[in-house]
């Protein structure tokens, strides 16, 4: 039976939306221990993930894991995970990475999502109407406040 299923459970990963491969890289680094807490903090960043299955994995893991990220092995804490799509998916990040995690592609990935996010605020301000003097002083506020880059 099991064999049965696994093309149809590869072709429905296949033609699922696609995440981005910086949510990815924050993913996997979660189901690695030694990443994981840094992780965790990152899920918790709001408008950070701006695919909609890097967003319900991301909000996933945060309801999961409310008050700060289990311990040891995936294998040990991923049941906590619910639905049973998103520990699929978890799993499925885990197992088909290309190379191991690391702080440098974490911290890389985390800026480019930073960078997204901002780009997506400017264009909804520009969308608003704002002039380019008024979206750059709301701008200078966010990097002061936020840090977030621009």
């Amino acid at each position: 039976r099991g064999e049965a299923e696994a093309p149809v459970t590869r072709r429905a990963l296949d033609e699922a939306p696609k995440m981005d491969a910086a949510e990815r890289a924050v993913l996997h680094a979660f189901t690695d221990t030694p990443l994981r807490h840094r992780a965790w903090e990152v899920l918790a960043e709001q408008d950070l993930f701006f695919t909609l299955p890097g967003g319900d994995l991301a909000a996933a893991l945060r309801e999961a894991f409310r008050d700060g990220p289990p311990d040891g092995a995936a294998a040990v804490w991923l049941d906590a995970v619910e639905p049973e799509s998103a520990r699929e998916a978890l799993a499925e990040i885990e197992m088909s990475a290309l190379a191991p995690a690391s702080l440098p592609v974490l911290d890389d990935a985390v800026q480019r999502l930073r960078e997204r996010r901002s780009r997506r605020e400017r264009e909804a301000l520009k969308e608003a109407g704002l002039d380019d003097d008024a979206l750059q002083q709301i701008l200078s506020r966010l990097k002061g406040d936020h840090g977030y880059a621009h």
